[in-house]
């Protein structure tokens, strides 16, 4: 079998143990190619001006009610003050209504829009050029299952088969797959393949140090699951997904 490695851990949940061919093209993949994120949608500012706008407006007027009611001149006094929050309040409703300011919040929406189908664009043609490599690195790479038999699944793996089917499609689950080593033959609970690119994934529940070094340089990866990932086989799909999110 060698002295190659231990499989790299990525954490996710539940564990995945990548093989070292796998590991080290996920590596190289972050370096040359990080994940920008998308671009943010601009700020409107008509919402402020307009609230600024009714804000100045009451406040003047529960002013002049107070003058006429009360005949304070203290409360007189702030009259002016009143007048002066009523026009920053026209002038505020002006500024969000004028034509220049609503053409330029379309300008910035427009550019937004622009920016965010490059950045979609460029996202597609990334997940495609890393299918490709992906599908050339493993090409004829990946140790072939020694039999393949049909077994009648029990609760737990149907369950875990309709998450998959949710959460990643992409992938074709087998039941009654094995693997012969040493004379021992190895059984997981489920086969993992992914057609389009020969990503091939064993889940299991317990791997011996020996089983688990013949799936790391036969190229498997070995998806650990616990009791209590049985007990919630439905989140199963989805801590996969994250998992293999880079190669997909």
């Amino acid at each position: 079998m060698g002295g190659s490695p231990q499989p790299a851990s990525i954490s996710v949940s539940p564990a995945v143990l990548w093989p070292e061919l796998i590991a080290q093209w996920v590596e190289k993949q972050e370096q040359i190619f990080p994940n920008f994120p998308p671009p943010q949608p601009p700020t409107r500012k008509t919402p402020f001006f307009l609230s600024a706008s009714l804000i100045a407006m009451v406040g003047w007027g529960a002013m002049v009610v107070g003058v006429l009611v009360t005949g304070d001149r203290a409360v007189q006094g702030l009259l002016i003050v009143g007048l002066s929050g009523f026009a920053l309040g026209i002038w505020g409703l002006w500024h969000s209504l004028k034509p220049e300011q609503q053409q330029w919040e379309q300008q910035q929406w427009r550019h937004y829009q622009s920016c965010l189908r490059q950045w979609e664009n460029a996202q597609k043609l990334l997940r495609r050029s890393r299918k490709r490599q992906f599908r050339q690195l493993l090409a004829g790479k990946v140790l072939s299952p020694t039999a393949k038999k049909a077994v009648c699944p029990n609760q737990c793996q149907k369950t875990l088969v309709t998450s998959l089917k949710r959460h990643c499609p992409q992938l074709s689950a087998y039941l009654g797959w094995e693997f012969a080593f040493e004379e021992e033959v190895f059984r997981p609970a489920l086969a993992l393949v992914d057609e389009r690119t020969g990503l091939s994934l064993v889940v299991v529940i317990d791997l011996t140090p020996a089983w688990q070094k013949f799936f790391n340089e036969g190229n498997w990866a070995i998806i650990r699951v616990s009791e209590e990932h049985l007990k919630k086989p439905t989140d199963f799909g989805a801590g996969l997904a994250k998992a293999i999110a880079l190669i997909d």
